[in-house]
């Protein structure tokens, strides 16, 4: 590493360990790459490098870097240079500018704002020789800098926080002056008003918040999302609730009552406003909650085994309905059970695997089966407990689930299409591999199995080209693979023509009634049939060939 010879290492040394409290050990390993020692080498020899910071990457490492990174998991040190030159033993305590910056920087950003940025502007001394005009404007905009990084910092904790004016203890003094009846500067209560506004656009959004906003943006979320919504919501509501019931600000609404200001209604139907939306969310996620198990229990069990979970999980879904009076609209229904829509998609698509077409067709078809079977249940399960709504509500008005099931099991019913598809294909699959062995007799029969051979080896090719793509066939929104396996299936149609001509053939060749017999039990082992009616052969897969109708 160098860095007891170089006394410029060793000071940036000393105070990256004893700042961000890492043992020597951690710099000896950082300076054991050559790339690093280059870096910092750099920054220290050329004067248009002029930042450096030292932080832990994601192996709780200390690595160099010429730019602050986006995400750190502990405190980072940087050293900045006053002016391009290079550092030199002499100048190295006049040249580089050096700190600490935080893991969560937003967090140090305010704390620099409100501890020395705001105090030092609001210090009368240091404003004493400035004009009435600049200073004030200052205030102003150093009041806008603290409310902006307040407000942005709470918006990345997910919680909206309302910022005061700077002010706000002259706002306090002023109720209390006006009270008692004394003097106080009029010209406070305008700087309430242009508070209570900018609250009312903050608390506007929140309460215009909505659950369905993924769905309506065109994502695909799990109900958990809607369960985490409302918790979010309740929280970000009894927050703002614990704002307004401050005391500073319940001394500003009183400076607007007595004030008569036009402004104070609006502020009192605000606060009315999110105690209504408070009681909403609370009774929601109240009711909710016990739903998060259930969700739970069926992400991480065993997909054959859901439909056990569906019955006590649709049993509770009606008891939210039956008794959280602020959850039984059916808009709301609708998003909760399009999101568990959304997970049995997500569970099947899973189950079954984008690989699907590449296993035996046997395979394929019994994990298709089994995820036909959980889906049906699911739907089963869905309407046996609408048709029983009535149980849950007692003696009180039953409210029924008027809704279309069509919005709730949409995407449910592309995925089923989508598997039977592939379904399809298995079975017909399993139809064209019986060839490989079909043989016929008589005059004509090495021409007419060399016929039927040509056929198995251009199936075989098409097998091949389509289980081989890259795609995931299991994607419903996947276009690609419904348009080939349309262009699949008119391939497969030409065969079965060629088959039934084939067929029609070895009928004619038959020179007795025991060879017409013979072809006959041919053709119904392999799946092949004659139609004396209409005077062809017909490529199907019959009952008791061992096989069932590709046409479920």
């Amino acid at each position: 590493g160098g860095s007891t010879e170089d006394p410029r290492l060793e000071a940036l040394s000393q105070y990256t360990l004893k700042t961000i409290k890492q043992k020597p050990d951690k710099w000896a390993k950082m300076m054991g790459l050559e790339e690093n020692v280059t870096m910092i080498n750099e920054f220290l020899e050329k004067p248009e490098i002029r930042l450096l910071v030292i932080y832990a990457n994601q192996q709780s490492l200390l690595a160099p870097s010429k730019q602050f990174p986006n995400s750190t998991k502990t405190k980072a040190v940087y050293f900045l240079k006053r002016q391009a030159e290079a550092v030199k033993k002499e100048n190295i305590k006049t040249l580089l500018i050096f700190g600490d910056m935080s893991h969560v920087p937003l967090d140090q950003l305010a704390s620099i704002v409100e501890s020395l940025l705001v105090p030092i502007i609001a210090n009368q001394k240091n404003r004493s020789q400035w004009p009435k005009v600049v200073s004030q404007d200052l205030m102003q905009h150093m009041g806008g800098l603290k409310g902006d990084v307040l407000v942005f910092t709470g918006q990345v904790k997910g919680k909206t926080l309302l910022p005061l004016p700077p002010q706000a203890d002259n706002m306090v003094k002023a109720a209390e002056a006006q009270a008692m009846g004394s003097m106080f500067d009029k010209g406070l209560v305008h700087a309430v008003e242009s508070v209570v506004i900018e609250w009312s656009h903050q608390i506007r959004d929140v309460l215009s918040k909505s659950s369905a906003q993924p769905l309506l943006e065109g994502k695909t979320p799990g109900p958990l999302v809607e369960i985490d919504f409302w918790k979010a919501q309740r929280a970000d509501l009894e927050s703002i609730l614990d704002q307004l019931y401050s005391e500073k600000v319940l001394k500003m609404s009183s400076l607007l009552e007595k004030s008569m200001s036009s402004y104070y209604p609006a502020y009192k139907a605000m606060v009315t406003s999110v105690v209504e939306a408070q009681d909403e969310a609370r009774d929601i996620s109240i009711h909710l909650k016990p739903l998060r198990r259930h969700i739970e229990e069926m992400e991480e069990g065993d997909f054959k085994e859901l439909p056990q979970k569906m019955s006590p999980f649709f049993h509770c879904v009606c008891l939210v309905w039956a008794n959280s009076k602020h959850y039984r609209q059916p808009s709301r229904l609708v998003v909760l059970l399009q999101e568990v829509s959304n997970l049995m998609v997500q569970l099947t698509h899973t189950f079954v695997s984008e690989e699907v077409l590449r296993m035996d067709a046997d395979e394929g078809l019994e994990k298709l089966r089994d995820a036909f079977r959980v889906l049906q249940c699911y739907k089963t399960t869905y309407h046996e407990r609408k048709g029983r709504l009535a149980q849950y509500f007692g003696d009180r008005p039953v409210v029924l689930w008027e809704f279309q099931p069509q919005l709730v099991f949409s995407r449910l019913d592309k995925m089923i299409a989508q598997l039977r598809l592939i379904e399809e294909y298995f079975h017909t699959v399993i139809t064209f591999l019986r060839l490989e062995k079909l043989e016929f007799g008589g005059v004509k029969g090495q021409a007419l199995s060399d016929m039927v051979q040509r056929i198995f080896q251009e199936f075989q090719e098409l097998m091949t080209g389509f289980a081989g793509r890259s795609d995931d066939p299991t994607d419903i929104s996947n276009a690609k693979f419904i348009a080939d396996h349309q262009t699949f299936m008119k391939k497969i149609a030409d065969m079965d023509q060629r088959l039934a001509y084939i067929m029609c053939q070895a009928f004619d060749d038959c020179p007795c009634c025991e060879s017409v017999f013979k072809v006959h039990r041919t053709s119904w082992v392999w799946g092949v049939w004659y139609c004396p009616e209409r005077g062809v052969a017909a490529w199907r897969p019959l009952p008791g060939s061992g096989h069932q109708d590709a046409q479920l």
